[in-house]
């Protein structure tokens, strides 16, 4: 992982400087939160939001501004004002914008960010660590129409949305899973994680879990896009509807995530296999990727013995 560059504005700058720009789009909504220690902006997903954006008519994205961070924050303080800003950036669009639809896109603590804004924090285990929230309310979550989470470190084995050959639940696992279906979220979401992922499986691989772009991208957009379609492809006054062909369109997308600067290949099944710059999975071997995850469980107890 790369550690972020010092922040310029402060999370609250930057969500303020986002709400005030809302735009209300016949197309969909794209709200992106990044993994953790990418540097402010989209990281690693850029290359998903583009190509959703590019492939549904008159839409847009934007990233979630907060730290990201494991330390400095602490990763229990990130992520609980990464889910206030996502929660506030989904209340403010919504509000302002009734008819239009929005699609979430989160990876690692990103992707914790969005099941709690959505759902909710419910950790029992963690309680003294995550404050625990109830959630958007039903009319925002029938705004979403796509959920994308990858490498979600409260992963629950055994969820219907689930995409990867993993059969472990992550680190910080949520115990309202029942409020997936509760919500109608369940039909609207898709959740990768594989097997041996340090986080979302409770494993010992970085590898695997900064992976599921060039694994997983191309299933990740055809998903948000055949759900755009299932709308009719229409949001507000929109009659547009989008080509999905499973892959990530005509050409190359760029990420300027904080994962490396290599070029890999992306494919799904059924289409073709273009070639797409994402950032390249380091060479990270057990022993850092331990220490990662040790300096994350000694930070966690740290806060609990407090």
């Amino acid at each position: 992982m790369m550690f972020s560059a010092p922040r310029i504005l402060s999370g609250a700058t930057l969500l303020a400087v986002a709400q005030s720009q809302i735009t209300c789009k016949n197309g969909a909504h794209v709200i992106v939160a990044r993994a953790s220690n990418e540097p402010a902006g989209y990281g690693i997903l850029k290359p998903v939001a583009d190509n959703i954006t590019s492939m549904i008519p008159n839409s847009d994205s934007i990233p979630v501004p907060y730290p990201a961070t494991i330390f400095g924050p602490l990763y229990t303080d990130s992520e609980p004002e990464g889910v206030g800003n996502l929660t506030n950036l989904i209340k403010e669009y919504g509000d302002a914008c009734p008819n239009s639809k929005m699609a979430l896109l989160g990876y690692s603590q990103g992707a914790q960010v969005i099941g709690d804004a959505l759902i909710g924090a419910d950790y029992p285990d963690f309680q003294q660590a995550f404050k625990m929230t109830q959630g958007i309310d039903q009319k925002y979550i029938d705004q979403i129409f796509a959920v994308i989470m990858m490498g979600d470190p409260a992963n629950v084995n055994g969820q219907p949305f689930h995409v990867g050959n993993s059969t472990m639940s992550g680190n910080f696992p949520r115990a309202n899973t029942a409020k997936w279906v509760s919500t109608g979220l369940v039909q609207k979401i898709r959740s990768y994680c594989d097997a041996n992922d340090l986080f979302c499986a409770h494993g010992k691989s970085l590898n695997v879990h900064i992976g599921y772009i060039p694994e997983y991208g191309p299933n990740a957009v055809k998903f948000v896009v055949d759900k755009w379609n299932a709308l009719g492809g229409s949001s507000g006054n929109s009659t547009g509807s989008a080509t999905s062909t499973g892959a990530y369109g005509g050409g190359a997308a760029t990420s300027t995530g904080g994962y490396g600067g290599g070029a890999a290949t992306a494919s799904s099944p059924g289409a073709a296999s273009p070639t797409v710059a994402v950032g390249a999975a380091p060479e990270m071997g057990p022993s850092v990727a331990h220490a990662v995850i040790i300096a994350v469980v000694a930070g966690l107890v740290a806060r609990l013995s407090l």
